[in-house]
């Protein structure tokens, strides 16, 4: 089932935002700290807690409209034997 317009803009996005925090994880381990302060100014970053958070929900969408593109159902059937 082929993806409708939205959908497939909402994918690149996903990918693009999967992008980002991977990036923004590999330069927090090797920069530390997750807030900087200038001239009575501070800057918030996310913390990995929260990174990882996001990304674990953005793959997750992300994998649910690669499925769908593919053609493979939302759910799987559960066959069970008594």
């Amino acid at each position: 089932m082929a993806l409708t317009d939205r959908q497939t803009r909402r994918q690149q996005w996903l990918e693009t935002m999967l992008d980002a925090i991977e990036a923004r994880l590999s330069g927090d381990i090797e920069s530390g700290g997750s807030s900087v302060s200038m001239n009575g100014r501070s800057l918030q970053r996310y913390s990995l807690e929260e990174l990882n958070t996001l990304h674990k929900t953005y793959s997750n969408e992300l994998n649910r409209l690669e499925q769908q593109a593919a053609g493979k159902p939302k759910y799987s059937a559960v066959r069970v034997r008594f």
